[in-house]
């Protein structure tokens, strides 16, 4: 089984951890642009990713923290530090959520003392989903926000909670998907059922179009194909405005990957796998892995693979680039083969 955990508004959680005043009131935590909100906040229709300005209007009396990202990653850091002291192996896929593969028979009684010790350590809530795979339990982990529990743990619970669901609760089908489902009359999961996998490859791609077909019946969770590793070194920033030049992305892909190159030389460890992880306007994360069978070093064209790898992802507007490396070894190989055989 896995386990997925979503911290619940994990910025805004952090700043009314830190001053019980806040609480009680609309909270909006960001700059100019809303990074997240808290759920009295939400009521009013204050998002993430919304001016700031705009999110005054809709809630006049809301109160704006300034974001102390630095601050938030160090607590995102120490928690992801002590889930693997405690969990053993665990994958993250932002600051703010993470996966954790477990064998516990007592499926409720392991996420309670997941959420107690997040509690515990933190003072912060997180909402956890269960599933089979990945793909399931970060659905479920969805389903019973903020604070609770969600299992879906056999095929036949999932396909029956998902039937009559929006096709836009699956992790990867944004806007764009959405609305190119929504012009062949597919809205909810159940009509998904309705067409064949060609039918559905014809609309969205050949790779995409089978992802989506396995992914509803519970048979797929690909799109979370990232190296499973203990350790890693990963580099990321977020844009606002999003990047929606290919100037833009090369400029700051380039950046990302100068840095990924000097945190190889500090180490004197040589990757084996390397991921680029992307997120769209619309928060929806992506990502893309390629593992070799020798170790990549500094001397070895990192931006030339995340560059393709950032081509056949084909995302047009950017708020996040993320570069990782794992599987390390310390053996270095100074000739090596990036594509072919």
């Amino acid at each position: 089984m896995y386990l997925h955990y979503d911290m619940d508004c994990f910025f805004a959680s952090i700043e009314m951890r830190d001053n019980p005043k806040l609480r009680t009131v609309p909270l909006a935590v960001g700059n100019h642009v809303v990074a997240t909100s808290n759920y009295i906040a939400r009521k009013y229709g204050v998002h993430s990713a919304m001016p700031i300005n705009i999110a005054k209007k809709m809630c006049p009396n809301l109160v704006v923290v300034d974001s102390r990202v630095e601050y938030y990653i160090q607590v995102a850091n120490c928690m992801q530090k002590k889930i693997k002291e405690k969990f053993g192996s665990a994958v993250f896929l932002s600051c703010d959520e993470g996966y954790i593969q477990f064998f516990d028979k007592d499926i409720e009684g392991f996420c309670k003392r997941f959420k107690e010790y997040i509690y515990n350590n933190f003072k912060l809530s997180v909402s956890v989903g269960v599933g089979f795979n990945r793909i399931v339990s970060k659905i479920a982990s969805e389903c019973n926000k903020p604070n609770g529990i969600f299992i879906l743990n056999t095929k036949d619970k999932f396909i029956d909670y998902i039937y009559d669901k929006s096709i836009s609760i699956f992790p990867g089908i944004g806007s764009k998907t959405f609305e190119i489902f929504y012009q062949s009359r597919i809205v909810y999961t159940k009509d998904i059922y309705e067409k064949s996998k060609e039918q559905l490859q014809k609309l969205v791609g050949k790779t995409r179009g089978s992802q989506i077909f396995d992914m509803v019946r519970g048979n797929d969770d690909s799109i979370y194909d990232i190296c499973n590793i203990e350790s890693s070194i990963s580099k990321e920033s977020t844009y606002y405005p999003f990047l929606s030049s290919e100037h833009e992305k090369q400029k700051e892909l380039k950046i990302l990957c100068d840095e990924i190159k000097e945190e190889i030389r500090k180490k004197k460890e040589y990757p084996l796998c390397i991921t680029l992880k992307v997120r769209n306007q619309d928060y929806e994360t992506f990502t893309k892995s390629k593992t070799f069978n020798s170790p990549i070093t500094e001397n070895s064209d990192i931006l030339l693979i995340t560059r393709e790898m950032l081509r056949t992802l084909d995302i047009y507007r950017i708020r996040l680039l993320g570069i990782s490396i794992s599987n390390f070894s310390s053996v270095k190989y100074e000739y090596l083969k990036l594509f072919g055989d």
